[in-house]
């Protein structure tokens, strides 16, 4: 039968962790929440509808965020 040798524990390679003084208090600072977060807005459109409204802000040079946002807001204000 093989003999086995006993693995000896490895001690510590890292050192002695830093005094509490010492230690970083990133974990106990809260972050502010972001208000201007984007969210998903997420629907099914007609093919041609979603081509047409694309080219729409592609010549103007806008995203479509920001054509959706200012529709939006012209159809808010115009039916109240």
């Amino acid at each position: 039968m093989a003999k086995i040798k006993s693995k000896k524990p490895t001690g510590n390679r890292k050192g002695l962790p830093p005094q509490l003084e010492e230690a970083s208090d990133n974990l106990n600072a809260r972050k502010p929440k972001v208000t201007a977060a984007k969210k998903d807005l997420n629907f099914k459109v007609d093919p041609e509808f979603k081509k047409r409204f694309k080219t729409y802000a592609a010549t103007r040079d806008i995203s479509m965020v920001e054509l959706l946002s200012a529709a939006f807001e012209f159809y808010e204000k115009n039916h109240r």
